[in-house]
């Protein structure tokens, strides 16, 4: 997921992906229905905030919603 994350950053100009998105890629990579539970639980706090923490990544500027 992180590198995953770091791959986004570099490759869309900055951009950092919703957590819809990044749950859906992690389907495909991983072969498995998720659910955000299951990134919750990865990623206890908020998955798409705290996991850009980890990689490294600058904190999202983006409201929440849609």
């Amino acid at each position: 997921m992180i590198e995953y994350l770091r791959d986004e950053f570099i490759n869309n100009n900055g951009n950092q992906p919703m957590e819809r998105v990044i749950t859906k890629a992690m389907e495909e990579k991983w072969g498995v229905k998720l659910k955000s539970k299951d990134m919750y639980d990865l990623f206890p706090r908020a998955p798409s905030k705290q996991s850009l923490k980890v990689a490294g990544l600058p904190a999202t500027n983006r409201k929440g919603g849609y």
